[in-house]
């Protein structure tokens, strides 16, 4: 018998590749059992978990609790990332990669490369799962299906239990009870993103093994002793089982079972995928999601729209490199790899120009697989030239064998692996350095309780237009989910499964958000969201899109849209929030939100109104109050500047240590007639010394700015300036009250030669109205070099702090001016805490010099 040492006749035996020996089986079944066991309480374990993480429950234990809220900020982070996108391209390049040995029939050089490539079929899942199938029978049809067919049983057990589950529950639920139909239609769809996962794990090796039925290799046997005698008779055996002779009986019934698993898996499982996408591909397309859609989310949800079909063509390329090159024959085994290669340049191409995947970086890593197998089947085929011709091999540098080829192989699948493995890593940290802190409560820094929900109810519902605000009300779902873990929010894309029943999503929801845009009124659907508000009385959050040039609206045009019978409830009595795009900005439009959704419930009802939702705040994010200059520092200003008295005013009024020094056309320094002399070093050197010293230039850009004579005279302060090597704060204004506009007019109003000269080359710091503008003070603290004030400074100015927090400043606005009137305000007045408790002399020194200030 051929490869005689392959078949072990020792019974409960199996042949181990990399000792070349037969090794004992063992118990195999209860050890098999065991492992079953295992799995399965693994497989409910995960589930539960995920299904914790995406629920709404909170424990009552403290580290529990902290433990959910970590995992739940990793959910999020790996869904903002794409992560299962990544994880499915490198699930399927190692199933290609693990098929490659068998599939190519390559023999891999050293027994080291052997248990390499052995330990990438770890995705396989299906052939020997536990142990070789050798120790649960020795008939190979039996192996065949069940290898083939368990997880189908899986899939059919999971779909008996989801419709027990449904039925069990059917009666608990407040809405109607649906019929046997309905109940069965949930219970598959439960079970349907399951059944999917599971497909796309075994399919490429299921596949792979029915192929591999139709492969047999011949060998050549003598028949007769005498060399007149002599014929040569070929026989062939089963290259999966060499103990089964292809012409026997049990190998042909084999095969045709194995026709019947290629219906099955290789034929199926792209049909069905294509089935389910085809009759989900209006939902798809109109971002109308049904609950089928969702269900099938796993085949289309990483693709861009017009390319949802692509998890279908990808799932034929896999089957192409794995499972189809088997048809092939023996002698044609140098075909098989120019198919594979000839496949894998035309997939890197087409990534090239399709771009399928929504996410650059998924698209890139795509391209790079393609790029690998190709490289991988440029090896496979000069081992095949090897094999044939040590000379051949010797000629392109890799010696007389085919290890060096192999090594070729061997580097660049593990620097794939490598790429693939930094590229998560890097974005995971890149995108948690970036990504918005837990919201907590300022009085003792612990998340907020979400009250909970019913498993149908959102905490919030995001009511917006299509044409002008869904990209943003995405933005803000993705954002609050990251910086509320738990909260749950309706958004239509993800939630909506029948656009009739749009009402009872908004019953449903405690709180109701208004995406104020461009045609907000006059969508049909919206109208209908805002007048179940109204009935169902409904908190309201008016979030406000401004920017003209991005869908946005002016707030009296949007007020104007409204009906006049939606008018009173919607604005009458509620504050607007400005939605932002920009770092800091954005963070207070969220934290304004949360405020919002928070305060619907009766958790936090009673809490009062808050213009800046001072009750929240980020970790890690810095008030206004808790800066100081640690020196004192001059902010100089020009008289010809409109609006840079009034705006350095405000800063000294906020902040503690500012000095303002008002000048003409003359920049602030009386040094730099000395600067001018002496090595252009030492001018250097002088010149950012003096700049230190004397304090920078803060220049105001509004409408006024640089216009007319006064503006050309300040024009030559700021040359004046720039050559004095004074430092410049450059201060845009928007608050269209205070002359503020679009930062692109100043390009046309700026003289040229103060562009030219990098006048711009820093960023402005955008000054919006209240309450952004306290964002935009603490920026323009931070960029003057103000410094946080840490614990034990926090506790000495604690009084100072609150005499300047946001609540405090009109009030003494309003003491300054009876002061300049000569009115005696008494400081210890001003000095004390609310609760009547002594304040240091240090702090009643500190707001005494604020008092006399202002």
């Amino acid at each position: 018998m051929p490869l005689c040492s392959q078949v072990c006749s020792k019974t409960n035996s199996y042949f181990k590749e990399s000792s070349a020996r037969c090794v004992d089986c063992g118990d195999a079944i209860r050890n098999a059992v065991a492992l079953l066991v295992a799995c399965v309480f693994a497989i409910v374990l995960i589930v539960g978990l995920v299904s914790t993480v995406r629920s709404s429950w909170q424990p009552r234990n403290a580290t529990a609790a902290s433990v959910l809220l970590q995992a739940r900020r990793l959910y999020q982070v790996w869904r903002q990332l794409g992560m299962q996108s990544k994880v499915k391209q490198a699930i399927g390049f190692y199933q290609v990669v693990a098929s490659t040995p068998t599939v190519f029939d390559v023999s891999l050089p050293d027994e080291s490369y052997a248990n390499w490539v052995r330990a990438l079929s770890w995705p396989a899942f299906v052939d020997s799962i536990f142990l070789p199938g050798k120790c649960y029978s020795e008939n190979y049809l039996a192996l065949l299906l069940s290898g083939s067919l368990w997880p189908w049983g899986a899939i059919a057990a999971g779909l008996v239990a989801s419709v027990a589950w449904e039925s069990a529950c059917k009666g608990k639920r407040q809405r109607p009870s649906p019929s046997w139909r309905g109940t069965i239609a949930r219970g598959v769809g439960r079970i349907l993103p399951f059944a999917l996962l599971l497909t796309f794990l075994c399919v490429v090796s299921a596949s792979t093994r029915v192929f591999k039925t139709f492969l047999c290799d011949s060998f050549v046997f003598e028949d007769g002793d005498a060399a007149n005698d002599y014929k040569p008779v070929y026989r062939s055996y089963l290259h999966d089982d060499y103990s089964l002779d292809c012409s026997s009986s049990e190998y042909r019934r084999s095969r045709n079972w194995a026709y019947a698993l290629i219906a099955l898996w290789p034929a199926g499982i792209p049909f069905f995928y294509s089935l389910f996408l085809g009759l989900n591909r209006k939902a798809i397309y109109d971002r109308k999601p049904n609950e089928l859609s969702r269900s099938i989310g796993f085949l289309h949800r990483d693709y861009k729209t017009q390319l949802f079909w692509w998890e279908a063509i990808e799932l034929l390329r896999k089957l192409t490199l794995t499972g189809v090159p088997l048809l092939i024959t023996d002698s044609q085994e140098t075909a098989r790899v120019i198919l594979a290669l000839l496949v894998s340049l035309v997939f890197l191409v087409v990534s090239l120009v399709a771009q399928p995947f929504k996410r650059n970086v998924d698209n890139w890593l795509y391209a790079a697989i393609q790029l690998a197998l190709t490289l991988i089947y440029q090896a496979v085929l000069l081992i095949k030239v090897c094999e044939e011709s040590s000379e051949v091999c010797e000629t392109f540098g890799f010696g007389s064998s085919s290890s060096g080829v192999f090594l070729f192989f061997l580097v660049f699948s593990t620097m794939a692996l490598g790429a693939m493995l930094v590229l998560g890593v890097a974005q995971v940290f890149y995108a948690s350095s970036r990504s918005l802190p837990v919201l907590q409560l300022q009085k003792n820094s612990t998340p907020p309780d979400l009250y909970l929900v019913d498993k149908t109810g959102f905490h919030l519902f995001l009511s917006h237009t299509w044409q002008s605000g869904q990209d943003q009300v995405a933005v803000i779902k993705r954002q609050l989910q990251l910086c509320l873990p738990g909260v749950r929010i309706f958004l239509d894309i993800d939630d909506l499964a029948d656009i009739s029943a749009l009402e009872t999503y908004v019953t449903k929801s405690t709180a109701v958000l208004l995406f104020l845009s461009k045609g907000y009124f006059a969508s049909r659907n919206c109208l209908r969201e805002v007048r179940r508000s109204e009935q169902a009385a409904k908190p309201l959050v008016l979030v406000h899109e401004s920017d003209l040039g991005k869908g946005g609206v002016s707030f009296d045009d949007s007020r104007a849209e409204c009906p006049e019978d939606l008018r009173n409830f919607v604005f009458n009595g509620r504050s607007t929030i400005r939605w932002h795009r920009i770092g800091g900005y954005q963070r207070l439009s969220l934290k304004l939100i949360a405020d919002g959704l928070l305060r619907a419930s009766p958790a936090y009802a009673s809490q009062k109104p808050d213009p800046l939702s001072s009750w929240l705040r980020f970790s890690g994010e810095l008030a206004l109050h808790e800066i100081v200059f640690r020196r004192s520092l001059t902010l100089h200003f020009s008289a010809l500047n409109p609006g840079a008295k009034e705006l350095c005013a405000e800063l000294q009024t906020r902040l503690a240590g500012l000095h303002l020094k008002e000048i003409g056309e003359q920049p602030p320094s009386s040094t730099v007639g000395n600067v001018a002399q002496g090595s252009a070093a030492s001018r250097n050197r002088m010149s950012a010394e003096a700049s230190a010293a004397i304090g920078p230039l803060l220049l105001y850009l509004n409408k006024e700015t640089f216009m007319g004579t006064r503006g050309a005279r300040l024009a030559t302060t700021v040359r004046a300036a720039r050559a004095a090597n004074t430092r410049i704060v450059l201060v845009h204004e928007n608050d269209e009250a205070l002359g503020g506009g679009p930062f692109s007019w100043h390009f046309s109003s700026t003289p040229a030669d103060l562009i030219s000269d990098g006048l711009f080359s820093e960023l402005a710091i955008e000054f919006f109205e209240f309450p952004h503008r306290e964002v935009s003070l603490a920026l323009a603290a931070r960029a003057l070099g103000a410094k946080p004030l840490n614990s034990r400074e926090q506790i000495c100015f604690r009084g100072w702090a609150k005499a300047r927090s946001p609540p405090a400043v009109k009030d003494r606005i309003a003491r300054s001016e009876s002061l300049a009137r000569g009115s005696e305000v008494p400081v210890d007045e001003i000095a004390s805490d609310d609760d009547g408790t002594e304040i240091s002399d240090t702090t009643r020194d500190t707001a005494r010099d604020a008092v006399a200030r202002v």
